[in-house]
């Protein structure tokens, strides 16, 4: 099948056969991971790939045990800052929603490219998908 350009972060089992759903809809599908520890050893392990490099779009729970998606995106922006690995788009995913006029300074600030709230519906999904030129 090729390479796999896309990790789902979430501790919701049900929300990871969602969008695993949604990409398998339009041909595609992504590596999980449960929480923002593993979500940055399975980064680690994709920059050391000879397939490729680099996760095209990670889609980032913010809340979840162990390591939540602030930290984890938090670390990766830093990684790819001291050029220890690609700079990866890291996508927002939660419940709770950001004021409009905070959305871009929360993201940019923790190392997110941009927010989806829950819950997600699949042409909101696979649009923004699109847009990031993942499938």
């Amino acid at each position: 099948m090729g390479c796999v350009k896309i990790l789902i972060v979430d501790d919701n089992e049900y929300n990871l056969y969602v969008l695993q759903n949604y990409l398998k809809s339009v041909g595609s599908v992504a590596d999980e991971a449960l929480n923002g520890q593993q979500a940055i050893s399975k980064v680690l392990e994709k920059s050391k790939s000879s397939c490729c490099s680099a996760y095209k779009l990670i889609l980032m729970d913010i809340n979840m045990p162990l390591m939540d998606g602030i930290t984890a995106a938090t670390i990766l922006k830093e990684k790819a800052e001291a050029k220890e690995i690609p700079r990866n788009l890291v996508i927002a995913l939660s419940a709770k929603s950001i004021a409009n006029e905070d959305h871009n300074l929360f993201c940019h600030r923790v190392g997110f490219t941009d927010y989806l709230n829950k819950p997600i519906g699949k042409k909101k999904f696979v649009d923004l998908v699109k847009k990031y030129e993942v499938i």
